[in-house]
């Protein structure tokens, strides 16, 4: 049995990390392109490498300021909520169609 002494990296996507943590340290001074790419990772990063980013002090106080200023890249379209209006109306139709059928 060998021991390995190179460290292994914890992150899923080494590359998009440093990608990432490259573009917040340089943030805001990064084109509209840029901040799409910082928004794709914040929102559908794994959350390993989003985690591994937090431990980078000067990185996550950009992450944290991004998510402040550019909020429109993190709210909610009508299509959710109408997804969960519909989901509501369905629960409550299912529930007056169980009282009806003498279900209880």
């Amino acid at each position: 049995m060998t021991y390995n002494s190179k460290p292994r990296s914890l992150a899923v996507d080494t590359a998009g990390l440093a990608r990432a943590e490259t573009l917040l340290l340089a943030y805001p001074d990064v084109s509209d392109g840029e901040r799409d790419e910082i928004a794709q990772f914040l929102r559908t990063g794994h959350p390993m490498d989003v985690g591994l980013l937090s431990s980078n002090s000067q990185a996550w106080a950009k992450a944290e300021a991004f998510r402040h200023v550019e909020r429109h890249y993190f709210a909610h379209g009508p299509r959710f909520y109408l997804a969960w209006l519909a989901a509501l109306v369905a629960l409550v139709a299912g529930l007056v169609l169980i009282k009806d059928l003498g279900i209880e």
